[in-house]
């Protein structure tokens, strides 16, 4: 019993937790973000090696395909596997594949367009608090930098990492056209200019705008204008951009200043509120390789954390290492509350069908039981201590004591008859043991394609299934030892 109860112990400590399993999913995506490139074009030379990757033997032997799609700044590859392939060793094989480099941050992940949208539960969760509003741009520069260390180290044990709001916080230039100016230009000197003209000079300087589209040795080629490379370096080089205006039949040019208003400001892509302050947060996935414990990422994550704030000292913005298990754990000690409840209802009804506390006590010996083996049966199948393994491990404790009932009551029969305890004991078990038997392998059998992740959405119900059918194994095996067991010890000949 001892020796059940500390290898649950010890195993419990390193299950995987979470509120709900996913469904099992056969796409994958890998993100990609960039944030000095110019455009779709540039993003997909990027993304360009990791598709070549995709075309190798290896793969190929496991996806149907793939899909890529490409934006600005971001982009992303959606894969769809062959029905034979493991995601699990999928995912390792890919995420040692695809990894981040100083120009493109690369995000490997499961995705289900069917999924419930449950929350994330992550495994690292850092917080950025700016001393003022004033400080958002500090809080993001510490994000930024922590996720460089975190990312970048050798012995991180952390493969997805990223802020929100994103990284890619930039200061803008704002344009305000003058309108006055404008109408006096058309008013005076006959010139019509407005802000859309405006608008396609500075975006033809800027990056590009599409003129249209010519044939070619018969082939239709579109038609761009734009700057030469590194013509435009900064907020100085903007404001002259060249404005070229025929006056008087006088060719003449102006600057985009001449007719704007040109003011640079700060401005994050997204603002992230919690509990009325604006925050930035970093996001984490432990590796699927890795050998640290919860723990010990946690303890290396702060770490890291203080090396970030010595390292930069005169940013404005405090850093809170938080508890990324914090709702999962209330959400299943809330079960763990229904579960104590369904054991004081259980003795209830067993004390008064005994009239007996100490042989209803030794019928829920099987209890215990149970849950050792629900604990165990989790860590072996590598499934995660969820909902769904709480509502198993509660339904487990209603199943598990009907092998104790059946022994203990006919071991009352046997002794009224006139039998020793040691007679009583020994028949009760050895008439009873049949059924129990059979019972427990009907109820196993039933939960068997559900422990075994079988059929669509089987991820999500497998940790039920193994909690039941593992929990009821061990328990119906050690039931039939310490139950019969304890009869003896504990019971009076006379």
């Amino acid at each position: 019993f001892a020796l059940l109860g500390g290898l649950s112990f010890w195993m419990i400590q390193d299950l995987k937790r979470e509120i709900v399993a996913e469904p099992e999913a056969k796409i994958f995506r890998a993100s990609f973000t960039a944030k000095y490139v110019s455009g779709s074009e540039d993003l997909m030379k990027l993304i360009g090696p990791f598709e070549e990757i995709l075309k190798e033997k290896r793969y190929q032997e496991k996806i149907n395909g793939f899909v890529t799609n490409a934006g600005e700044k971001w982009g992303n590859i959606r894969i769809l596997l062959k029905e034979d392939t493991d995601p699990e060793k999928f995912e390792k094989e890919l995420d040692k594949d695809f990894k981040s480099n100083p120009d493109v941050r690369v995000r490997v992940s499961k995705w289900n367009p069917t999924s419930l949208p449950l929350p994330q539960v992550y495994d690292a969760i850092v917080s950025f608090e700016p001393v003022s509003p004033k400080d958002f741009e500090d809080a993001i520069f510490l994000c930024n930098r922590f996720e460089d260390l975190v990312e970048n180290k050798e012995d991180t044990p952390f493969g997805n990492n990223w802020c929100e709001p994103w990284s890619g916080a930039r200061k803008e230039i704002q344009i305000f056209p003058n309108r006055f100016k404008l109408e006096r230009m058309q008013s005076e000197r006959g010139v019509r200019l407005n802000s859309k003209d405006l608008s396609d000079y500075v975006e033809v300087a800027s990056y590009r705008k599409y003129i249209g589209e010519l044939f070619l040795e018969g082939e239709p080629t579109k038609i761009y204008a734009k700057y030469p490379e590194g013509k435009i370096k900064n907020a100085e080089d903007v404001g002259n951009i060249a404005i070229p205006l025929t006056i008087e039949n006088n060719r003449r040019s102006y600057s985009l200043q001449t007719f704007a208003k040109l003011q640079s400001t700060f401005v994050p892509p997204m603002v992230k509120v919690v509990k009325g302050v604006r925050n930035v947060v970093h996001y984490g996935y432990l590796k699927s390789d890795t050998k640290m414990s919860k723990k010990e990422a946690q303890d290396w994550l702060r770490k890291k954390a203080e090396e970030v704030l010595k390292k930069y000292p005169d940013q404005k913005a405090s850093m809170i290492v938080q508890d990324p298990y914090k709702d999962v754990d209330r959400s299943i000690a809330s079960l763990v509350f229904s579960l104590m409840l369904s054991l004081i209802l259980i003795l209830s009804v067993l004390v008064l069908q005994f009239q007996s506390i100490q042989q209803s006590l030794i019928v829920m010996l099987a209890i215990p039981l149970g849950l050792f083996g629900v604990v165990i049966s989790l860590s072996v199948f590598e499934s995660t201590l969820s909902l769904n393994s709480m509502l198993g491990a509660i339904l487990l404790a209603g199943v598990a004591v009907n092998n104790s009932i059946l022994i203990v009551d006919f071991f009352n029969s046997i002794r009224k008859s006139g039998h020793t305890v040691r007679e009583a004991v020994l028949r009760a078990v050895g008439i009873r043991f049949r059924p129990i038997v059979m019972t427990m392998m009907t109820t196993i059998f039933a939960m068997f394609p559900m422990a075994l992740n079988l059929g669509a959405g089987g991820k999500t119900l497998q940790p039920l299934g193994v909690a039941v059918s593992g929990g009821l194994l061990i328990s119906t095996v050690f039931t039939l030892l310490i139950v019969p067991l304890a009869l003896y010890l504990f019971s009076e000949e006379s």
